[in-house]
């Protein structure tokens, strides 16, 4: 599961933060965007919606970030998003 982002590099001219992403069982790295959160999963067949939802928990707690607006966001701008969204909505009311 899901633990953390640790930023590795900043370029704002291009993408903003390049972070590793750090779960329980790997580390990926030269993730950009939430989209390539969610290929890292998919890819390795991990549930998408409950991994997504402890990086939105983990953004709030280390940097105050409320989810709500996180959620807007990548509906918005993340299409695959789409795809977990009302699975995310199921776990966010059990938090």
């Amino acid at each position: 599961m899901f633990i953390q982002f640790i930023t590795t590099s900043e370029e704002p001219h291009l993408t903003g933060l390049i972070s590793d992403l750090i779960d329980s069982d790997f580390v990926e790295h030269n993730i950009r965007r939430w989209a390539d959160a969610i290929d890292v999963y998919e890819k390795r067949n991990l549930n998408v919606a409950a991994n997504l939802v402890l990086m939105f928990l983990w953004r709030k707690k280390m940097y105050g970030s409320e989810i709500e607006p996180t959620i807007e966001w990548n509906k918005k701008h993340t299409a695959k998003y789409s795809k977990y969204a009302n699975d995310i909505e199921k776990y966010l009311m059990l938090v």
